[in-house]
């Protein structure tokens, strides 16, 4: 995987650990075989040209589901791009809801959904059968700076300037937590723990 790798700005393993999504600085994706340590492909959205792509996710594996986990969205401005790696190409761009750069990516149970949250205040949610944004909420008053989503459960974190669990059935309030500091990295498995 020494080929083209040494200017990165995000690297993100897929769930299963078998493949790496490494974005380069000048705004090119590219999927690495863990296994053979192999680019099983590349592409560069658009807008990402200059090294504009601020985060990215690879859609859940499924047990049952033997294709799942191959897709990955990352964030390009306000818009959203799902790259499908096992295919080779863009499946979708997702635009025309946030006012400001996307700045958090998780992929909903069962991939039902991707949540994308932005330095609007806003977390989206879009279907990922038709690709439309079905719900928005206004998650902070600042930013919203990264999400997280329970795999399991209709739960997730927002972290702008409070962590916040969020019921996505009703997309109602659960707890807010307001920490000294913040870091991006959320990961949540028990989050009522």
């Amino acid at each position: 995987m020494a080929e083209g790798v040494a200017a990165a700005e995000l690297a993100v393993f897929s769930e299963d650990g078998s493949r790496l999504a490494v974005c380069s600085l000048d705004g090119e994706l590219k999927v690495w075989s863990v296994a053979t340590r192999t680019l099983v492909s590349r592409f560069t959205p658009e807008d990402a040209r200059g090294g504009a792509i601020a985060t990215a996710s690879w859609s859940r594996v499924l047990p049952k589901h033997r294709k799942s986990g191959q897709k990955i969205a990352v964030a390009v401005s306000s818009k959203v791009v799902v790259w499908n790696a096992a295919k080779g190409r863009e499946e979708c761009v997702l635009s025309g809801v946030h006012s400001s750069g996307v700045s958090g990516l998780a992929w909903g149970p069962e991939n039902c959904c991707l949540y994308s949250a932005s330095e609007d205040k806003h977390v989206a949610v879009w279907d990922t059968k038709t690709w439309e944004c079905n719900h928005k909420w206004k998650a902070d008053k600042h930013g919203v700076k990264c999400i997280s989503c329970h795999g399991d459960r209709d739960i997730v974190a927002t972290a702008g300037r409070t962590i916040k669990l969020w019921n996505c059935d009703d997309y109602s309030l659960i707890k807010v937590n307001q920490p000294s500091s913040i870091g991006c990295g959320l990961m949540v498995k028990h989050p009522l723990s």
